[in-house]
């Protein structure tokens, strides 16, 4: 039989603790400021933008030239690439569009200029640019991320800012609540209560309503 079932287990309400921190405490701390930072610095490598000091240039999508391939109102993170191939969707200033910046799919490479086309359109570019003026390949798509980023305001600012929330949420995911509120302390079995001058229940009795937590 238990110590609950003989009734020498009653709930009283608990005192304030004092939090103590053990060295196997201080370094489970440690672990996990180190592990924060871990993943700070993972995703800064993998997603700061050139603005920032990065390696990705954000594009947001407009258009339907790249259709099915690619929506307007999406999210393209693009990385510079030490060389480009046919086929490869990459970004590029368009200096015949006043440098505005186009999403096409390479078609062709002809003494160091680059054929662009979009998917959705019936010529190709008639801008043929160089490698300088090539921005990056494509590397992520979010399709709709464009128009939330923009939201956000400028696609530098919004696009680390959300990465940081998905990091964020992604590692607080184990953090856990520490329980309190009531603990079980053994007693003389028909003793009274002392919060409430109930007598505790012996074996046999109505308990009272649990579960409790035993200590």
């Amino acid at each position: 039989m238990s110590a609950r079932e003989r009734g020498e287990l009653r709930p009283v309400p608990s005192d304030p603790v004092e939090t103590i921190t053990t060295p196997k405490r201080r370094g489970f701390v440690a672990v996990r400021y180190f592990m924060w930072l871990a993943v700070a610095v993972i995703g800064w490598y993998l997603f700061a933008p050139v603005q920032l000091g990065g390696y990705d240039r954000y594009v947001l999508t407009q258009g339907t030239s790249m259709l099915p391939s690619i929506h307007g109102g999406a999210l393209v993170i693009t990385r510079e690439q030490s060389s480009y191939r046919v086929g490869e969707i990459a970004a590029y200033h368009n200096s015949a569009m006043g440098g505005a910046v186009v999403l096409h799919r390479i078609v062709a490479v002809h003494h160091g200029h680059y054929t662009f086309k979009g998917d959705n359109n019936q010529q190709a570019d008639l801008y043929p640019p160089t490698k300088s003026a090539l921005i990056g390949k494509k590397w992520i798509y979010w399709p709709g991320g464009g128009t939330l980023i923009a939201n956000l305001g400028t696609p530098w600012i919004g696009g680390p800012l959300l990465g940081l929330l998905g990091m964020w949420a992604v590692a607080d995911v184990g953090r856990r609540r520490k329980p309190g509120g009531i603990v079980l302390r053994p007693v003389t079995p028909g003793a009274a209560a002392e919060t409430e001058g109930e007598i505790v229940p012996r074996s046999g009795d109505d308990e009272p309503p649990g579960p409790w937590p035993y200590v």
